[in-house]
């Protein structure tokens, strides 16, 4: 019967032994695809049988032979694809999909297949996990995921001449997003798990993130079957939170999981509620996740983050003399601990005294482009990673209004709250503030969400925004003129060069001036912010480019201390070859003498 009929999509898959799920996923697969082409690698459980008598099977091609070396089993892993995309052609298919037996995908609403432009799609990939919470339940009920997703290119144009070395081949140019895919993988049973485990340990062999063989991974996992947390460290979320708090799991974040350090995070104060403490207690909260990381804070002045940082992350005040990494905040802090380890310094505005850099750091990281460029002033180089904002913390727990009813000062000043609230009645808006200096709020994000429109600046600003909530740049700060971007959404490249304090527009706005910037809100801008959060706020993503950055200095000190090694080195032999010289002057001339 092989090309008679033409077919949309055919489906192809390597398996072995997946009798516990394989029906599940053909029967799921019934509404996506024409047909499935399936190579059964020597299953011993019952997966034969129900592949020969599925509806959906169009062919099974029968391997009787196991083999269990390591280098043969990876070469077959795309051998086994090659085979079956060859195989598919010959339905004259428009698309070959390739999939695992453990995977069931949805494709996304108003997927084109008659896209010409388009020559392959790729899926967003989540896997399962077992919990303490179901794990007496069916595979099928399991509730939880790790945020982490890979992007997996999955289907194909049938005309591609692709080489598989791997799942994933060569040969495709044009691609496109095709949905999500539910990997259940490692959710099915605490038994299956093991035999995972051990099918990876046994007969794999790879290099992976963070320089380790695939066997010595999952040879970490074994026996672990029950998560708290993803693999990877992450807290995990439910399939319908995936968009909204879903993190893509590139080989540096998992590479992150790999590294045993000792990490020092420090702050001059942590007393009272403000932008560096805050950010100071993200990334704790943060590196904390890590359970192969060691983390400690210290302060000259303790109070109630400190208390919080103890009380609710469980970390201890510093300890150790030495540490692999410090990430310190503010220049006194830096030349009282420069000498127990690897330093980065975070510098979080141009004016404060205590944010100028230290000649004692090793590094150092910017939150804006101004703050960079003022430190180029002074010949220090420095990395620019924006504010940090924990996204599973401050995120949009309420849809904001289609036209503003409530507005929200962050302003650090009681003019500027006086005026908004003037503003607000004005308008008819309800006025609701946090002002720290008089009523400092910690959960702030739940404030965040009862408005529609938030006043602010800098990391009141960032905080904000991942919430979903429009924001306009105003305060009047004691430390600079009373500067205002306005309604930040319009400019916000632009507002982000100098950190969201208005000194990239340097407007001084007074009444009048704030109700036009009011009448720009648009409710669609919140989705907007909350996307521009997620590409360049996460802490989740922020902490990697730390870590990397660590790594970049780490090797530079030892490649100074190999380098000085060296040049003593030279100058040792150099004082012999002196010396030895010296004495061959002497003994020549004294047989001149002698002759």
């Amino acid at each position: 019967m092989i090309g008679i009929y033409k077919k949309t999509i055919i489906g192809v898959s390597r398996v072995r032994n997946q009798g516990y799920l394989i029906k599940d996923v053909l029967d799921h697969l019934t509404s996506y695809l024409d047909g499935v082409i399936v190579y059964d690698d020597a299953s011993t459980d019952n997966t034969l049988n129900i592949l020969k008598n599925h509806p959906l099977v169009l062919e099974v091609i029968e391997n009787n032979y196991w083999e269990s070396d390591r280098q043969q089993r990876s070469k077959a892993e795309g051998s086994h694809r090659q085979l079956l995309f060859n195989r598919a052609k010959t339905y004259y298919p428009e698309w070959v999909y390739v999939f695992d037996a453990d995977e069931f995908v949805e494709f996304k609403e108003g997927l084109d297949l008659k896209n010409e432009g388009i020559d392959s799609y790729y899926f967003r990939l989540y896997d399962y996990y077992i919990t303490a919470h179901d794990v007496e339940k069916y595979y099928k009920e399991r509730e939880y995921i790790g945020p982490e997703f890979r992007e997996i290119p999955m289907m194909f144009r049938a005309s591609l001449d692709l080489n598989f070395h791997s799942r994933v081949p060569k040969g495709f140019y044009n691609i496109d997003f095709g949905g999500y895919v539910k990997h259940y993988g490692k959710a099915t049973t605490i038994e299956d798990w093991d035999k995972k485990c051990k099918y990876y340990i046994n007969h794999l062999t790879e290099n992976q993130p963070g320089n380790i063989d695939i066997s010595e991974k999952w040879q970490k996992r074994l026996g672990k079957a029950v998560h708290s947390k993803s693999d990877f460290f992450n807290d995990l979320i439910k399939w319908e939170d995936k968009i909204e708090f879903g993190l893509e799991l590139t080989n540096d974040l998992e590479r992150l999981s790999t590294l045993n350090l000792n990490i020092l995070v420090a702050n001059s104060s942590l007393n009272t509620i403000g932008g560096s403490e805050t950010f100071t207690f993200a990334l704790i909260e943060e590196l904390k996740k890590y359970s192969n990381f060691n983390v400690e804070y210290f302060t000259f002045n303790k109070g109630d983050i400190s208390k919080r940082i103890e009380k609710e992350l469980c970390v201890n005040f510093m300890s150790l003399k030495k540490y692999d990494l410090i990430l310190a905040n503010h220049n006194i802090v830096v030349d009282k601990l420069y000498k127990k380890g690897v330093i980065i310094q975070t510098c979080h505005g141009i004016f404060p005294k205590l944010e100028q850099p230290s000649k004692n750091a090793d590094g150092y990281v910017v939150i804006s482009q101004e703050i960079q460029n003022h430190l180029a002033n002074k010949s220090f180089a420095s990395k620019l990673i924006y504010n940090s904002i924990n996204l599973t913390r401050f995120y949009p727990k309420v849809k904001i209004n289609k036209k503003p009813k409530v507005v929200l000062s962050l302003c650090h000043s009681e003019n500027a709250n006086n005026t908004i609230k003037t503003l607000a009645n004005d308008l008819g808006l309800k006025y609701i503030q946090a002002y720290k200096y008089k009523n400092p709020v910690w959960n702030i994000e739940d404030l965040i969400n009862q408005a529609d429109i938030v006043f602010g600046l800098g990391r009141s600003a960032y905080e904000s925004m991942s919430c979903g909530r429009p924001v306009i740049v105003y305060d009047d700060r004691r430390y600079f003129p009373s500067y205002s971007d306005g309604y930040v959404k319009n400019i916000l490249g632009f507002s982000l060069l100098n950190n969201c304090s208005g000194r990239y527009s340097k407007n001084q706005l007074a009444l009048n001036d704030l109700k036009k910037e009011v009448a720009k809100y648009n409710s669609e801008d919140g989705d907007f912010l909350r996307d521009f959060s997620k590409k360049e706020l996460d802490v989740r993503k922020n902490l990697i480019k730390y870590i990397n950055y660590y790594l970049i200095l780490k090797q530079l000190k030892i490649d100074r201390k190999l380098s000085t090694k060296f040049k003593v080195l030279i100058k040792k032999i150099k004082i012999k070859i002196f010396k030895i010289i010296k004495k061959v002057i002497r003994y020549l001339t004294f047989k001149i003498k002698a002759c």
